[in-house]
């Protein structure tokens, strides 16, 4: 399996380029694609992405 490299971003770096668009959030580096959902999707999903990059900077499977 071939992984993608992608640069991570600085906090300027996302200022500069996504601005105010709430649609979008940075997470250590990682820019992160939020679609608008109900108040209670939101935060499982802010979880479940939060998860989601400690068991990869862990190397867990």
């Amino acid at each position: 399996m071939v992984q993608a490299l992608t640069k991570l971003l600085t906090c300027a770096e996302f200022i500069f380029q996504y601005g105010n668009n709430p649609r979008y959030e940075l997470a250590e580096g990682e820019v992160i694609d939020i679609e608008p959902t109900g108040l209670d999707k939101a935060v499982g999903g802010k979880l479940a992405t939060k998860l989601g990059i400690a068991i990869t900077h862990a190397e867990l499977p």
